[in-house]
């Protein structure tokens, strides 16, 4: 064989053992590249789902917080509605009884409860308002009778002489008994 075909024979074999090395290389390349790449792949899901699970920790904070915030302003409200439904409740009974206090049936009321008190206390104070002191003084002529402007309702108020006894029947007594009971048993309590 002459030099040109030696030469090109080894031209040949070079560039055949060439291409083997770059095909070699390019298998490595992409088998270390595909490993990479899936590496890679699971580096970044993994990285998203560690900022998906912050960003639903955050996102569960957030909710929860305006939850409480919208429950606390929602109890607020039905805290001022059902306070304001009470009021309209007791004026309405307030007017009530201003009304009774201006029948007929008023002046036997006051009548009825000084019979009840008179077997208890014989001598002492009843207060009254400024309305209702004659009336006082005509059907408990032993007792004395004093004007009490706390009272704006009405009916009366007897203190025993030594004042360790004393009887609340006024009208306006009455009134906050019953919205305390009401307050306390309405299981309206927010």
């Amino acid at each position: 064989m002459d030099q040109k075909q030696i030469a090109r024979s080894m031209e040949k074999k070079l560039i055949n053992s060439a291409e083997a090395n770059a095909e070699k290389i390019r298998h490595f390349f992409e088998d270390h590249y595909e490993v990479d790449i899936r590496n890679y792949e699971e580096l970044l899901i993994n990285e998203v789902n560690l900022y998906k699970e912050k960003e639903l920790a955050e996102l569960k904070s957030l909710n929860s917080q305006l939850n409480a915030k919208a429950t606390m302003e929602l109890r607020k409200e039905l805290f001022t509605y059902r306070n304001g439904k009470v009021d309209e409740l007791f004026a309405k009974i307030e007017k009530e009884l201003n009304d009774f206090v201006n029948s007929d049936n008023y002046e036997k009321f006051i009548i009825s409860k000084w019979q009840e008190l008179a077997t208890i206390i014989t001598s002492g104070i009843i207060k009254v308002r400024a309305a209702d002191e004659r009336l006082l003084v005509k059907i408990a002529p032993k007792m004395t009778i004093v004007v009490d402007d706390q009272i704006k309702v009405g009916g009366f108020i007897c203190v025993s002489e030594d004042g360790k006894k004393e009887y609340n029947v006024t009208l306006d007594q009455a009134l906050v008994d019953g919205r305390d009971w009401f307050e306390d048993s309405s299981c309206l309590t927010l």
